[in-house]
């Protein structure tokens, strides 16, 4: 039940510290325990248990279960250092979290450590579990500020006076900045006046990941994958490698964020990844191996290949992949996925010009919003991918913007319990290739597959194999987008496009270079609707990255009929700030040229403000596809 802290014997030779301007300067942080749990202060300022020393003078101590250790989170921002020698004695093992202006502030008596030694931390970040290591009689939190150097274990430094921002149980004021000598510590079972109250810390703490992470607590050795918003636990570490995942990639949460996620399936059948080179040149990434149905092939684009092979675990090394034979029956029996692969679930990327770090998860690039964000989801050893400048979008296509607040890891989103971002990822139709356990689902359909099973082994053609899509003709067409040659289209700025060959549309593909500013070329854009399929507000799913030099947007996520007339918007202000509501600085994709030249696609509409804007309109129905809605050349001044 209860705890004490480490003893210490130096005297306390100063109570006032005077800083600043000649002013009492008060560092704030927060409580380092979690927002659900009430911590009881049992120990405060001066206590005469153990608080009388130079070292903990200002310190206290939060009382916690005995019965199962809590978990123990970053009160600051700052530089950890971690001490573990001699953990029988004085604060146990501790973390000294450097503030980086001469003061530390020290969270001592923990049983387990999860964070490393001159590390960075966020607030709010997980740093393990609290205990009674060291000088204790009980479980509990040490909580102090601290005036030396942190490198050194905390019996060395100076306990100096600070302002926590906490919530006092006992009044209905929420949470507030409150003076380290204002709280109410103490136990009367070891002499004091009175019980401490209780206090409820204000951080922000991180309960939820992505799908596609990999994760653990920190006291139990069961790695998890996210998959569908549930823990699917991985039975064992022969499974673990056989889907190319590494422990490096594995991030620890706490059992409070573990709680948040429902049990799913067990992993537990042996998976297989691997690629190939055929005699054209073509990259093939294999996924599952032959003995499984849910087996199948998909083709690798040159762009970045390195990078989406190393996601899924496939390190080519400096020959490349290996070669085969295009009609080798090695090849064929695995069936062909439509589409190309993309980056796997759950890999970090970046590419080399810009900070921005991608997550992704769902087959969707999601922005981790800044550093904080990065460091509390427990990513600060993982490996982040390198790709060159563009060839994210070239390979994933699909990616979130935070300006937006469009599919984006903050300090919001990562603090919901159950948080279901993971609903708002699903606007593109073609995820082939990134399903989240290396492309297995054990209940998929046989025809996800990309070929029917009795093709196995029959040793057909690649010709055949790949259903009327030759190597040859894929390659000519890559060549030619690569030359500058646009075969989408027709080279029109906008048209219906049919992806999937069943003649009906899916896409409406909008020409990237469209903008009234040129710099915006390649920026992403929001997709602005009157209505119907679409509703004049940002959604999750409304932002679209070019790829190929065309925006694509995907009908398919509407599974009833709906109609829209609608434009894009880039994400940049005209004024560099985020579009506004009122539409006084936004940069439009600009129809009017198109428009003017008689297309089906477009509708003028009169919006009510002194000047005009030409819409592309089209209707959706999931039998017929979309087709043109518009009513062909309208003249400006048929506006009224």
């Amino acid at each position: 039940m209860i705890m004490m802290a480490c003893t210490e014997s130096v005297d306390v030779s100063s109570r006032e510290h005077s800083f600043e301007g000649g002013g009492v300067y008060r560092t704030t942080i927060h409580l380092p325990g979690s927002p659900a749990v009430e911590l009881q202060c049992v120990q405060g300022v001066g206590g005469s248990y153990s608080h009388t020393s130079r070292s903990t003078y200002y310190d206290i101590d939060l009382d916690t279960s005995n019965i199962r250790d809590e978990s123990v989170y970053a009160p600051a921002d700052g530089i950890a250092f971690v001490h573990m020698h001699n953990s029988h004695m004085n604060f146990g093992k501790h973390v000294n979290i450097d503030l980086g202006d001469g003061t530390y502030v020290v969270i001592a008596h923990m049983s387990k450590i999860v964070v490393s030694d001159n590390a960075e931390v966020a607030t709010g970040q997980l740093l393990g579990l609290e205990g009674c290591t060291g000088s204790c009689t009980g479980d509990h939190i040490h909580v102090g500020l601290h005036r030396g150097n942190a490198a050194q274990p905390a019996q060395y430094g100076e306990s100096v006076p600070v302002r926590y921002h906490v919530a006092d149980n006992t009044e209905p004021r929420g949470h507030k900045p409150l003076d380290v000598e204002e709280t109410v510590c103490g136990l009367r079972a070891f002499g004091d006046n009175q019980n401490g109250q209780f206090y409820t810390s204000a951080l922000d703490v991180t309960l939820f990941h992505p799908n596609g992470t990999l994760v653990k607590t920190s006291n139990n050795a069961r790695v998890y994958l996210i998959d569908n918003g549930q823990l699917r636990h991985i039975a064992n570490e022969r499974t673990f490698h056989s889907y190319g995942y590494s422990f490096m990639d594995v991030a620890i949460i706490s059992d409070e964020e573990r709680s948040c996620y429902p049990e799913g399936p067990v992993l537990d059948l042996v998976g297989m990844v691997d690629a190939v080179t055929d005699d054209n040149d073509q990259i093939w990434l294999l996924v599952g191996p032959r003995q499984r149905s849910d087996r199948y092939r998909i083709r690798v684009r040159n762009e970045a290949f390195e990078q989406v092979l190393e996601s899924w675990g496939v390190n080519v090394g400096l020959q490349g992949p290996r070669q085969v034979r295009s009609n080798a029956r090695e090849l064929a029996q695995w069936p062909v996925r439509s589409g190309t692969a993309r980056f796997r679930d759950g890999s970090l990327v970046r590419e080399q010009d810009r900070s921005d770090v991608y997550l992704i998860s769902d087959s969707v690039a999601l922005p981790i919003a800044n550093w904080q964000t990065y460091l509390r989801l427990g990513f600060y050893d993982r490996q982040v991918l390198m790709v060159g400048n563009g060839e994210l979008a070239q390979v994933q296509r699909a990616a979130g913007n935070c300006l937006v607040g469009s599919n984006c890891l903050d300090g919001y989103n990562i603090s919901v319990c159950g948080n279901d971002l993971r609903l708002d990822l699903r606007h593109e139709s073609d995820t082939s290739g990134d399903l989240q356990v290396a492309g297995f689902r054990e209940n998929e359909n046989e025809e996800h597959n990309g070929e029917k099973e009795e093709q196995e082994g029959d040793g057909e053609s690649e010709e055949e194999v790949v259903a009327g899509t030759t190597l040859d003709e894929s390659e000519d067409e890559e060549r030619e987008i690569e030359a500058g040659v646009t075969p989408l289209c027709n080279g029109q700025d906008a048209c219906l496009h049919d992806n999937d060959g069943d003649d009906k549309a899916e896409f409406l593909l909008m020409r990237n270079h469209q903008w009234l500013n040129p710099d915006l070329h390649d920026e992403f854009a929001v997709v602005y609707g009157n209505g119907g399929c679409f509703n004049n507000r940002f959604e999750p799913g409304d932002v679209f990255y070019p790829r190929d030099g065309y925006y694509w947007i995907d009908f398919t996520v509407f599974d009833r009929p709906c109609s829209s007339e609608l434009t894009l918007i880039s994400v940049v202000g005209t004024d560099g700030e985020d579009p506004r509501p009122s539409m006084d600085n936004w940069y439009w994709w600009q129809n009017a040229p198109f428009c003017s030249q008689g297309s089906m696609l477009c509708n003028l509409m009169n919006n009510g403000v002194p000047w005009e804007e030409w819409l592309v309109s089209v209707a959706w129905h999931p039998d017929q596809g979309l087709l043109p809605n518009g009513n062909g050349f309208t003249r400006n001044t048929q506006l009224h």
